[in-house]
């Protein structure tokens, strides 16, 4: 009975969990860690709508931090509630898989990829969303993938409904997810689906994940415009926008600035340059350097910016974020050209973010060099056996692989695009991007053993 239970794939997974938990909690890992974030989240106001929704913070982490604050005023418990909902993201993706017409074994083996994903282990015991929105996001694709193959169970739609709308009310980065799982899965549905009405039924089904993604999400941003008179989840994306495209800003374009930008575009100036006059490594002068814009950001953002929108416009967060994105529809209008170079630069850094994140787990290494050296042992092989053999194999591969890469592949894009339209893909934007591209590697290698071992039989 013990030996029958060892060799399911059940087993295997919460082995994997439990040695994974283990190693965390052994190294001190699920020991809560405050970050720079953090206070943030946990002095977010809920004693009225309008304090809550006028906030710089979605309303995700803080009821998460409200929650496992209220067991434990430590907050100890919100890491080992991170490793928790991550495990079960993860067999969410599992379950679609099997259900896509993966085997029990196989689909364990893919899906268990995740469990490693740089932004889980590098985020686990930080009181801040990236570990936990990366999860949902997780869970998401899981959703999305068993509503395509099991477009009428209900609750696969409720699960869906649920999951996007916490990826982007846990950070706002992940607002591209309500637009790409609607796109993401009529494109699935058209590479599953059999040819009669292949367009018509795929349509359908894009529609329809469009109302369940983006009907909540307009719905929220209705709220917000009613009680705080701002259109949209959140009020921060100015402040991102302004700490990038202030380092484009030249005297002339100022006053070619409308009129009512001009103060505020002048007072971002003058507190350049009183940065730039106390830290030699601050630019004083327009800069296309990307490394330059990429490591002043911080600065740029919240210690020009801000302070200059405060003084002109205002305390509040609405009134702050509405002021930037003005100014910074104004500079991109004076410099687009400034802005483009910007856009192509930091979209060649977001990629190799996203190789660099890959070649940095010693987990996902592994697995590559395990590709290649399976890769060299299936092209002996193929050479060896004779013309017969080849082509009477099976290749059940077409589907499984070009589901996971365009899933990978269109979420790392996705995000990567988002990301650079208002800030540097940092390692705290990007490090999610190219989380699901493991998926495609575990699914090539597990795809050449079993190739070997059917060249092996027939030979």
């Amino acid at each position: 009975m013990i030996a029958r239970s060892v060799r399911r794939p059940l087993a295997w997974f919460l082995l994997q969990c439990a040695v994974l938990g283990m190693a965390l909690w052994y190294s001190g890992r699920l020991a809560p860690e405050r970050v720079p974030d953090t206070a943030s989240y946990e002095e977010f106001s809920f004693v009225s709508w309008h304090d809550a929704l006028s906030a710089q913070r979605t309303l995700g982490y803080p009821l998460y931090l409200q929650l496992t604050g209220w067991l434990d005023d430590a907050q100890r418990l919100a890491p080992a509630g991170h490793v928790l909902l991550h495990g079960l993201a993860v067999c969410v993706v599992w379950r679609a898989l099997v259900a896509l017409g993966w085997s029990t074994s196989s689909g364990m083996m893919v899906a268990s990829s995740l469990l490693y994903a740089n932004v889980f282990l590098r985020y686990v015991q930080a009181l801040a969303p990236d570990c936990l929105a990366a999860s949902c996001a997780i869970a998401a694709v899981g959703s999305l993938l068993l509503v395509v193959a099991r477009p009428r169970r209900v609750r696969y739609w409720i699960l869906l409904t649920v999951t996007v709308l916490g990826t982007y009310q846990l950070r706002p980065a992940y607002l591209f997810v309500p637009v790409l799982v609607p796109v993401l899965g009529g494109g699935l549905y058209w590479l599953r689906a059999e040819v009669p009405r292949r367009i018509v039924r795929s349509a359908a089904l894009l529609l329809a994940l469009g109302a369940v993604c983006l009907v909540p999400l307009l719905a929220f941003s209705l709220l917000r415009f009613w009680v705080v008179g701002q259109f949209g989840p959140v009020a921060f994306g100015g402040i991102s926008v302004a700490g990038v495209v202030s380092s484009f800003v030249t005297l002339k374009d100022v006053d070619r600035m409308p009129a009512a930008v001009q103060p505020l575009a002048g007072a971002i100036g003058i507190l350049r340059q009183a940065r730039a006059a106390v830290s030699p490594d601050f630019p004083a002068q327009p800069t296309s350097s990307y490394m330059v814009i990429e490591g002043q950001f911080d600065a740029a953002a919240w210690e020009v910016c801000v302070p200059a929108a405060r003084e002109h416009c205002g305390a509040g967060w609405p009134e702050i974020n509405r002021s930037l994105l003005e100014y910074s529809a104004a500079v991109i209008r004076c410099r687009p050209g400034a802005y483009a170079n910007w856009l192509a630069k930091a979209f060649v850094r977001g990629w190799y973010m996203i190789v660099s994140e890959l070649i940095m787990n010693p987990i996902y290494l592994t697995v590559m060099l395990l590709l290649c050296a399976v890769q060299a042992v299936m092209v002996v092989q193929l050479k060896r056996s004779p013309t017969p053999v080849m082509r009477s194999l099976p290749d059940r591969s077409f589907w499984e692989f070009n589901t996971l890469a365009l899933v990978a592949l269109s979420f790392a894009l996705a995000k990567v695009l988002f990301v650079i339209l208002t800030t540097p893909p940092l390692g705290r934007f990007t490090d999610a991007a190219g989380m699901l591209l493991p998926l495609v590697l575990v699914q090539v290698c597990i795809h050449r053993i079993e190739l070997i071992s059917a060249l092996r039989r027939g030979a």
